[in-house]
């Protein structure tokens, strides 16, 4: 594996976790949020909310255990949310920043022909889609399956 990858693999694999958290109650509670708030209210974060986003997305799975559990299902559910959307920002960003690596020796011309083609080519945000799978937009029921690994192809 060369350049960034490893980081891109292993930024995901952390995305990856706080999903696999979002069982039970707490993914129930997840689609409640996303159907009342939706994307924007979501990701309308204040500096201290984004702050607990980012320190939960760097906790260890010990850490996060314990920060979770003193918040009630609903702000634990937004809490991972937000989490997981950055996390997976994050992994977008190492992908996109892989992709620059070889940069260095090109021609100027070519290297903005080559920047504005892979800033066109990779998307910095996820859908909201790919942060809580199954959920299908507003409206969306979570139907008590938590076993999202296998229905959305999802191999952690």
């Amino acid at each position: 594996m060369s350049g960034l990858g490893r980081y891109l693999m292993e930024v995901r694999r952390v995305a990856d976790e706080l999903e696999e958290l979002m069982v039970g109650p707490l993914r129930k509670a997840a689609f409640s949020v996303l159907n009342r708030v939706g994307r924007e209210g979501l990701l309308n974060m204040d500096k201290d909310a984004l702050e607990k986003a980012i320190r939960l997305l760097s906790q260890t799975p010990s850490q996060r255990d314990k920060t979770l559990a003193r918040l009630d299902d609903e702000d634990a559910a937004t809490l991972l949310l937000r989490a997981r959307y950055l996390g997976l920002c994050s992994a977008n960003a190492f992908d996109l920043a892989d992709q620059f690596l070889y940069v260095p020796g090109m021609g100027y011309r070519k290297a903005a022909e080559h920047g504005v083609r892979q800033v066109l080519r990779h998307r910095l945000t996820p859908d909201m889609e790919d942060v809580l799978r199954g959920w299908e937009g507003p409206g969306s029921e979570y139907d008590g399956d938590d076993d999202y690994d296998s229905r959305y192809g999802w191999d952690g």
